[in-house]
């Protein structure tokens, strides 16, 4: 057993995404992916996380609920996320209003591939990973601002085809989408945004 004190976070900080671990709600943006929920146990040690299966016809993944951002402003991205039968997932803000960003992240091991901007990758355990991006909006807009894709390799440019055989994919749980250079810890949604006091 290991003392690791108290968590200390300096700021307050509110979880914009409404639905946070639901990626079956009508607020998620499906892109030719299947959602299996309750699919596997999560960093929280239920099972509530949820795997996405990519379909056929270009980039398959989901889209985070519309947000209302203001240009000029930073924001901080974060998603759990872990291997299943692929491994590699790209995430990217949606352009135009981060200005087409990606970077992926092979979940196997952590490690980063190919991107145009850099993210955090957070080992969490049990083969999860926390991956955060934090970008500064190009516009003031309510939309769906950032993605995640499933791939089964290091692809090289933004949101191509991804792979379908109907049945592989991969694992994802407990998003956040918080105003700030630096991700808080995770803020459990379920219908309405939270924030948590400094």
């Amino acid at each position: 057993w290991v003392n690791e004190g108290v968590l200390h976070e300096s700021e307050a900080r509110t979880n914009l995404v409404t639905y946070s671990n639901d990626f079956a709600n009508a607020e998620w943006l499906k892109t030719r992916a299947v959602i299996s929920a309750n699919n596997t146990t999560s960093p929280s040690g239920a099972t509530d996380a949820t795997l996405i299966i990519p379909q056929s016809g270009g980039w398959a993944g989901v889209t985070f609920p519309s947000i209302s951002i203001t240009s000029g402003t930073t924001y901080t991205g974060s998603i759990y996320a872990k291997a299943g039968e692929y491994s590699w997932l790209q995430i990217g803000g949606s352009s135009p209003r981060f200005a087409a960003t990606f970077a992926n992240v092979n979940l196997s091991n952590g490690s980063l591939g190919n991107s145009n901007i850099g993210v955090i990758v957070t080992p969490v355990g049990n083969g999860w990973y926390r991956i955060t991006l934090t970008a500064v909006a190009s516009q003031s807009t309510t939309g769906n601002p950032f993605f995640v894709a499933v791939y089964d390799t290091d692809v090289s440019s933004r949101l191509p085809d991804s792979p379908n055989d109907g049945t592989s994919g991969i694992y994802l749980y407990g998003t956040q989408f918080e105003q700030g250079s630096f991700p808080t810890s995770y803020i459990p949604t379920s219908g309405a945004t939270a924030t948590r006091a400094a």
